[in-house]
């Protein structure tokens, strides 16, 4: 009853703000954002950004640990950002600070802690003519790369992925815009690790992981016919000890970006080399490694004032089709980020790109200028019945539960409170348990409800 009284409020709050475009048109002052930076009148050659995010999260029914109770979370994400350019050279250094505060019984990872620490830590070479960029960046350093399937800066996570290393960016301005990326990264190890640390917040010095490296290059095409572009990506990645891995990557993309009219985006990514079936120490074995992803959407915008955009989704990741055939076919997401597509992570995160195939529906709309609502839906299967559900740890090796997991409903409204300096964001998900999880658990299951609230200021 808790939280169907939380979906009522949200529900009538969602049908009132179709009509809230003259109310909020008074506090529109404009969209630009307030600058700390303009304040002080600060010299072209400095930048620098300050951004604080808190976000309070309940999850009822955690099918991880079997509570009844809600999991309860408190997050912090503070991010300073300061940046120097004189000439072609550029200096940037961005320190984060990322806490939670949780209710007992919630399973706290480097994923949502991470004590002050230096995020970015870089210095670039800019190079430009009337027909070309080209960027060269050192350093630790967050990046994107194509979809942010494989590679991304994490938004809604409370922690963000780094890489230390080289990055080259060359851009040709003649013929519109075309990209050619080459990196060569490390990746950067989130401290704490332990339990007790992450549980105390203890400060410890985020070190690369010289086990392990990432190199890659990437292209993006210019537009071609009515805005679409071809993305090729070919990525490596190596890592020794425990989670043994030595993959490689090749992904194309074909997409149209969401704009009014028809909009689409096709990605294929094929996953080869040698791994481990798990990370624990005591497994040695090292499997061929055969995976695969594929999503796809399209989508239409229709020209209105409310600019609804509907769109139909597909996600499909391989599982590991036998656990004794000595290949691991469970396809691995890497440093992606998933928020954007397949629900929110953080305290609940039971959709991951391993061991899934899942259909959708999405529905955005833009009430005002600065609301904007979305609500999804989707059923989601398991594409190995005899894979686990990475999401919460379940599996049936002997695949006799079947491979639906249930449905998924999702919706999220974000509204900027002034200008674009400060954003209200809240959100729920209900997943409906299927017939796999009733027929693995040993205990009785209910399905899961997660419900957020979260305020981010930055000036």
């Amino acid at each position: 009853m808790k939280y169907i009284k939380s979906y009522l409020l949200c529900g009538m709050l969602f049908i009132h703000l179709l009509y809230l475009k003259p109310a909020l048109a008074a506090l529109a002052l404009n969209h630009l954002s307030w600058r700390l930076k303009e304040a002080v009148a600060a010299p072209d050659w400095l930048d620098f950004k300050l951004e604080h995010r808190m976000r309070w999260e309940s999850l009822f029914n955690d099918p991880r640990t079997h509570l009844r109770r809600p999991s309860n979370g408190f997050s912090l994400r503070t991010l300073g950002f300061l940046e120097v350019r004189r000439g072609p050279l550029v200096l940037g250094l961005e320190l984060q600070d990322s806490r939670m505060f949780a209710s007992e019984g919630v399973l706290i990872n480097n994923t949502m802690t991470n004590p002050f620490d230096v995020l970015q830590a870089y210095g670039q070479l800019n190079f430009s003519s009337n027909t070309y960029q080209l960027k060269w960046s050192f350093g630790r350093q967050t990046m994107d790369i194509g979809s942010r399937r494989l590679v991304a800066r994490n938004a809604f996570r409370n922690t963000i992925n780094a890489f230390t290393g080289i990055d080259m960016q060359y851009t040709r301005l003649s013929y519109s815009i075309m990209l050619l990326r080459v990196f060569v990264l490390l990746p950067v190890q989130r401290f704490p690790m332990d339990d007790t640390g992450l549980q105390q917040q203890q400060l410890s010095p985020d070190r690369e992981n010289i086990n392990a490296l990432m190199l890659g290059a990437f292209y993006e095409s210019t537009p071609l016919f009515k805005d679409i572009k071809i993305q090729a990506l070919v990525l490596g990645y190596l890592e020794k000890e425990a989670s043994f891995r030595r993959l490689a990557n090749v992904s194309m993309r074909f997409y149209r970006p969401a704009k009014e009219g028809v909009f689409f985006d096709v990605e294929g990514i094929l996953q080869v080399g040698r791994s481990h079936a798990s990370s624990v120490s005591t497994d040695k074995q090292d499997l061929m490694h055969l995976a695969g992803m594929l999503h796809a959407s399209l989508g239409y915008q229709f020209k209105t004032h409310l600019k609804p955009r509907m769109a139909v989704l597909y996600d499909y990741a391989s599982g590991d089709n036998d656990p004794q055939d000595k290949i691991n076919g469970r396809f691995d997401p890497l440093f992606g980020a998933r928020r954007f597509e397949l629900g929110p992570t953080s305290l609940y995160g039971l959709l991951s790109r391993s061991n899934l195939h899942a259909l959708g529906a999405r529905l955005e709309i833009t009430t005002h200028e600065r609301v904007e609502l979305m609500i999804a839906y989707r059923p989601a299967f398991l594409s190995s019945v005899k894979d686990a559900w990475v999401g919460i740890g379940l599996r049936d090796v002997n695949g006799q539960s079947g491979s639906f997991l249930g449905h998924q409903i999702e919706g999220l409204m974000r509204i900027q409170l002034w200008r674009q300096n400060v954003r209200l964001e809240l959100g729920a998900a209900y997943f409906n348990l299927g017939h796999f999880v009733q027929q693995v658990s040993k205990e009785k299951m209910f399905s899961p409800v997660y419900l957020y609230s979260q305020l981010t200021v930055g000036i």
